[in-house]
């Protein structure tokens, strides 16, 4: 079983592997970034691998080894019988009836090359009623040898009657020995390691992009100019707008560091000395939270930027 995944979900997984019956839809729930998707991969792997009819059922293509043909498809996104639900750009906020109804047929037709079809449904909570109906009706009489993978943040929001035909299979933050242990996190500079570790606040999947981000230098110049541009306002200020404004798909990514970024020295400040006062830091990490749900209606990238860094300039300023 690999090592990324927390123990309870690999517990449960491994059990469900080794019954051979593979139920019609699993619930992968707990926070964001505690690797759901990540389990949902693998669980894919599991059922798909090559090398799993000659060994255990619940050890597919180790990372020390050659992937065999399903495995290698799945890592790079490139499997056929794997198909990712999420929301639209234009319905951020919920899974339409179009989008299940569109997985629920992809799940009838045959296999392509796998032995088994897996569905991910992404942000499954905000499924709509209608939808979450269809979905049901799928679930009560499912295609043979196809299951349903729903992550979610909570079960809250789901019908009853769709969790009702679920295996829920609960994810939780890792503590931060476990966290240190992620060899994605290796390579790291000690004071970047320490930031990663602050901001994911035990969320290994949140860990090992910032991680990335760290090693590649971005999040790091990154928070340097944003500081920077706090400081001294301005043409600086505007400066910075307009250089991170774009690539558009980072953008999301840059707003939840800011945020996490400003959690984590709230959390500090009430122990520590800081520059700022515990009241401040959260009225920066309330501004930045406003700035991410300001995002979710596809917002003006440059002003809202321009905006964040006024109100962190009036939010930092002497009382």
């Amino acid at each position: 079983m690999s090592a990324l995944l927390p123990g309870p979900a690999r517990e449960r997984l491994s059990s469900i592997l080794h019954s051979g019956a593979h139920p019609p839809a699993l619930l992968f729930v707990g926070p964001d970034g505690c690797g759901k998707r990540e389990a949902a991969r693998w669980f894919t792997r599991a059922l798909n691998c090559h090398r799993t009819t000659s060994r255990s059922p619940s050890e597919p293509c180790s990372a020390e080894e050659a992937p065999c043909p399903a495995c290698l498809q799945i890592t790079a996104g490139t499997f056929p019988d794997l198909v990712t639900i999420q929301p639209e750009e234009d319905h951020p906020d919920h899974l339409t009836i179009d989008q299940v109804r569109g997985a629920i047929q992809g799940a009838r037709l045959s296999l392509l090359t796998g032995r088994h079809k897996v569905i991910i449904l992404a942000r499954a909570a905000s499924i709509l009623l209608r939808a979450a109906n269809a979905l049901l009706k799928t679930l009560e009489e499912p295609p043979e040898r196809a299951t349903f993978i729903l992550l979610a943040d909570s079960h809250r929001g789901l019908p009853a009657t769709v969790l009702s035909r679920c295996w829920i299979v609960p994810f939780a933050p890792w503590p931060e020995s476990r966290l240190r242990e992620d060899p994605r996190l290796g390579g790291l500079e000690p004071d970047d390691l320490r930031r990663v570790l602050s901001y994911s606040h035990g969320r290994p999947e949140k860990a090992a992009r910032y991680a990335r981000a760290f090693k590649a230098g971005k999040a790091k110049d990154f928070l340097r100019e944003f500081w920077n541009a706090i400081r001294e306002g301005g043409g600086p200020a505007l400066q910075f707008a307009a250089k991170y404004e774009k690539p558009k798909e980072e953008f999301p990514e840059r707003l939840q560091l800011l945020t996490d970024a400003f959690n984590a020295a709230l959390a500090k400040s009430l122990s520590e000395k800081s520059p700022y006062s515990p009241a401040q830091w959260l009225c920066l990490t309330e501004t930045a939270l406003r700035a991410v749900k300001t995002l979710d209606v596809n917002a003006n990238r440059k002003l809202l930027l321009e905006r964040l860094i006024y109100e962190a300039r009036e939010a930092i300023k002497p009382s």
